[in-house]
């Protein structure tokens, strides 16, 4: 099927750090490495990211020169002139302000032949967190712009409810496709006396990485270990302050900001710890997995649950518990499980193979149900 497809592009805000950001580099990457020519349309060409991409993807970067109040609406009309110029079999976009802008492109300019395809990356919750008029206004144009695109695809049947319940968009329209990963080798065995609890992720209110301090100032006191969160945001202050108010301060908080290449965190680590108020499908609890890392994660609103199959309890709690997070954190640094079990986890169901045929296989079905009308 990827064989088939000769231009394939892909549509996003930029080059942030985040896990929408990593998983459509993941696609470009190796559907650029199948044969594929690739287009990576950006509204921003900077960002700590770039440099993952393959040399061979074409970055068309749409630029930040617009009036703010027309910006979208002329990103939607280079997005639609793109896609009539270079004819890809299909644009597929992620994060809400690209899947709205590619929506409009679609329904106000025409994209010719080329099959829309957008992928909500995250719990509804998301986009309520704006306020109530942006929500509202989001919510409003999703309702109206959604149900004309090709199709709309998540990475977790929770999502997918929302959009046909919230959204309207019916069952047939809708693809549940999976945020891609690679399983990775043994973690190098640590050689010190202190043990490392890993989060990671963007340091934003959404993320409660505060939840895990509090969490580990508990472990702490039974424990020696070390609280490391890789990422960057505006609430490195607020955790900063937290930490050294309940004496997590020297080797014990770690906060070394982005980092291109986390392989040696997760390799070092010894429990991986997400404290999400929500999620859509969190890529860095499947990284952390695919390193063979055991997780204590929360069980909030999105597809976080829908990872853990078997034995969900052993790695969930609940939104804001500090208690409990922090005991399901010792049970794992005293009882470790084997590496090849939490890998296990993933059971094939998030090969980046699968995922990216998973996608061309939607396109290439709408192409065919266009030739049959």
């Amino acid at each position: 099927m990827i064989a088939e497809m000769k231009r394939i592009a892909l549509f996003i805000p930029g080059f942030g750090g985040g896990g929408a950001e990593n998983v459509f580099i993941i696609l470009a990457n190796y559907w650029a490495r199948s044969g594929v020519h690739v287009d990576y349309l950006v509204c921003n060409g900077a960002g700590p990211m770039r440099k993952r991409l393959d040399d061979s993807v074409n970055i068309i970067d749409l630029g930040m020169n617009h009036s703010r109040l027309f910006r979208r609406l002329l990103y939607a009309k280079q997005v639609a002139n793109y896609c009539r110029k270079e004819k890809p079999t299909f644009i597929l976009s992620t994060l809400p302000y690209c899947n709205l802008t590619a929506a409009m492109a679609k329904v106000l300019f025409g994209i010719g032949s080329t099959r829309l395809l957008i992928r909500e990356a995250n719990s509804l919750a998301n986009i309520r967190k704006a306020g109530r008029f942006t929500a509202s206004l989001n919510f409003f144009m999703m309702r109206c712009l959604y149900p004309r695109v090709d199709w709309v695809t998540a990475n977790s049947e929770n999502t997918l409810s929302e959009l046909e319940q919230e959204i309207g968009i019916p069952a047939s329209r809708q693809a549940l496709v999976r945020n891609p990963v690679e399983l990775h080798a043994n973690q190098i065995a640590a050689n010190r006396e202190y043990k490392v609890i890993l989060g990671c992720g963007r340091l934003l209110p959404q993320k409660d990485f505060a939840t895990l301090v509090w969490a580990v100032a508990i472990v702490q006191k039974t424990h020696r270990c070390c609280l490391v969160i890789v990422g960057e945001g505006p609430e490195r202050a607020n955790l900063e302050a937290l930490a050294q108010s309940l004496e997590l301060h020297g080797d014990a908080f770690v906060l070394p900001g982005f980092v291109d290449n986390t392989e040696d965190y997760y390799r070092q680590a010894d429990v991986f710890v997400l404290p999400s108020k929500w999620e859509g499908l969190p890529n860095v609890v499947l990284e952390a997995l695919s390193y063979g890392l055991p997780v204590v994660a929360t069980d909030c609103s999105g597809g976080t649950r829908e990872i853990f199959t078997e034995a969900p309890e052993d790695h969930l709690v609940a939104v804001g518990d500090v208690a409990g997070m922090a005991a399901r954190i010792i049970h794992f640094l005293e009882r470790p499980p084997e590496q090849g079990r939490m890998q296990a986890v993933l059971s094939g169901r998030y090969d980046v193979s699968t995922i990216a045929s998973s996608y061309c296989e939607l396109a290439e079905k709408g192409v065919r149900e266009s030739l049959d009308v």
